[in-house]
Parts: structure tokens; C-alpha cells; sequence
């Protein structure tokens, strides 16, 4: 569902450049949100029981535009978890925070490679590693823009005191964003 909701805003990509471009600045401040929703059942010996989980993962960006299609910026990547059993809940959160460089195209689709420097997940520390967005904006006024995009995260901790003889562990994820910024 998601992939289709970013496929159908990639085909929305304005051919005019005056949508893809800001007139407000050369700073992008942008606000991408991603959500996942997840509920089972299971029934034994007569006993229903039922869990939640839900995903929340947030990127936040700053860039400034060093070319005319050319932008370098920071990133933090937040990601948000809650689990609700029949008897217990919880809930985590991890962040990663990077450097970025992008292209972006003047029809508004753009391309953007981070590194991240520093990444924490509850006991996972020391972590590091990259990520790739391919996304679409266009501005709505001169300087407030909505788009979408498809990111990937690959993330390696190699830190984790609570576990003997850890050397290391990578997590990757793959996930579909709505986006909404501005430039000034």
C-alpha cells in the first residue's frame, strides 16, 4: 500500500520547475513521518489474547543549497515503538544523526545519501552506517512544499553490554514517507 501511495506521488511530479523550486530561500527545513500499524489475535485453550505494535518513525532535515541543484544538510532519524499485550506494555525509541548531500532534479524528484555518525537503540549503542532517499516535493506557495519518499537505513551497532560476547548487529529497513517542509 505504501510503495503504491509513493508511486502515485512520484507520477504527480510537476514538470513546470517553478513547483519544483522554492522562492523563499536556501535553507530546506523538511518533516517526514512514517507509520506502521500491527494487532494480533490468538485464541488458545479458549483464551483470547491480543498485542499491538506500532511504528513510528520520524526524519527531520536541515540543508542549504550549495549549488542550483546541489544540497548539504544534517539529518536525525527517530524511530518510535509501542507494544500493548493483554498484560503488558512498552515503549522504545532510537535515534541516528548524519550528514547529507543531495540532488535534486528540477522536476522535484530528488535524490539524498546520508552517513549517519552516531546511532542508539535502547541497549544497542555505538552505532553508524548509511541511508538513501528517493523522494518527491513540490512547493505548494514560495516557500512551503508536501512530498513523499521511499528511504533505506542501514544502521550497524556494535556496543551492547546487556549481551555476552556481542560483536555486533546491523538493522536495514526500507519504508515509505509523506513529507512536508519549507525553504527560507
Amino acid at each position: 500500500f505504501y510503495s503504491s501511495v509513493l508511486i502515485f506521488f512520484l507520477c504527480l511530479a510537476p514538470l513546470d520547475k517553478s513547483f519544483a523550486r522554492s522562492s523563499g530561500g536556501n535553507w530546506l527545513f523538511n518533516f517526514d513521518l512514517s507509520y506502521i500499524a500491527s494487532k494480533s489475535e490468538s485464541v488458545t485453550s479458549g483464551t483470547t489474547s491480543e498485542s499491538e505494535n506500532n511504528l513510528t518513525f520520524y526524519d527531520i532535515t536541515l540543508g542549504y543549497m550549495i549549488a542550483s541543484n546541489v544540497m548539504a544538510g544534517a539529518i536525525l532519524a527517530t524511530k518510535n515503538t509501542t507494544d500493548k499485550g493483554a498484560t503488558v506494555s512498552t515503549s522504545t525509541s532510537s535515534s541516528a544523526t548524519g550528514a547529507s548531500l543531495a540532488y535534486i532534479f528540477d522536476n522535484g524528484i530528488y535524490l539524498t545519501g546520508h552517513y549517519f555518525l552516531t546511532a542508539t537503540d535502547q541497549e544497542y549503542k555505538k552505532g553508524s552506517g548509511i541511508g538513501v532517499d528517493l523522494g518527491w516535493r513540490s512547493f505548494l506557495s514560495g516557500s512551503l512544499f508536501i512530498g513523499a519518499k521511499l528511504a533505506y537505513r542501514s544502521l550497524k551497532y556494535t556496543e551492547n553490554l546487556t549481551i555476552s560476547g556481542f560483536e555486533s548487529q546491523t538493522n536495514t529497513t526500507t519504508l515509505p514517507y509523506l513529507s512536508i517542509g519549507f525553504s527560507f
